[in-house]
């Protein structure tokens, strides 16, 4: 009789270590889960990556085809643009030696020109509602200034002489010229005074 009782207190003895080595010699090592993660919980976390990604995206301003937060469409012309957003638009028939090369529009929001061709644009100018930026340029410059021209206050930002940036407002609407490669003040102006 005391054998029976053996068996049960050597029984209960195991612990679920000497278990899980058992089972590991028999079917292999048991595999954890990819970095123990549940991927059901996952799902929000990366829907709100995805949206943020989205987001960044939207701010990066006119080095795609994105200006204050919208996507651009394209127009055939001036007169189109001005039709799809809804307001009128002047601006040189060319930059420097630059023609116009594409024109977007963000419906009744915006109206962007942009001279030159697709892999040298040379200066673009923005025309929006409202009194916010619509440059879409959000790089600091070392230099900044604010100049007087033609009853326009013309905020100027760039580097050194050159300037990259130039933006005002009328009211009821803002405008933005941009070079990236910069222009001096001689250059600019013109611009600025043919954009309306």
């Amino acid at each position: 009789m005391k054998e029976p009782l053996k068996i049960l207190k050597a029984m209960n003895d195991i612990d679920d270590d000497l278990i899980m080595e058992a089972n590991e010699e028999s079917y292999g090592r048991e595999r954890k889960p990819f970095l123990n993660l549940d991927f059901r919980r996952l799902a929000p976390v990366m829907a709100v990556m995805v949206l943020a990604v989205a987001l960044t995206v939207t701010q990066l301003g006119h080095r795609g085809d994105v200006i204050t937060g919208g996507y651009e469409i394209p127009a055939e012309s001036l007169a189109e643009a001005e039709r799809i957003a809804s307001f009128p638009i002047s601006v040189p028939e060319s930059a420097g030696d630059q023609p116009i090369g594409k024109i977007g529009v963000i419906e009744n929001t915006a109206i962007s020109v942009y001279y030159g061709d697709e892999e040298n644009v040379s200066v673009i100018i923005v025309k929006g509602k409202g009194s916010e930026d619509v440059s879409g340029d959000y790089n600091e410059y070392a230099e900044r200034s604010v100049i007087s021209l033609e009853s326009r206050e013309v905020t100027l930002e760039g580097n050194g002489a050159l300037i990259c940036k130039a933006i005002w407002t009328d009211g009821q609407f803002s405008y933005a010229v941009l070079a990236p490669e910069g222009l001096s003040l001689d250059d600019i102006k013109p611009i600025i005074k043919a954009t309306e």
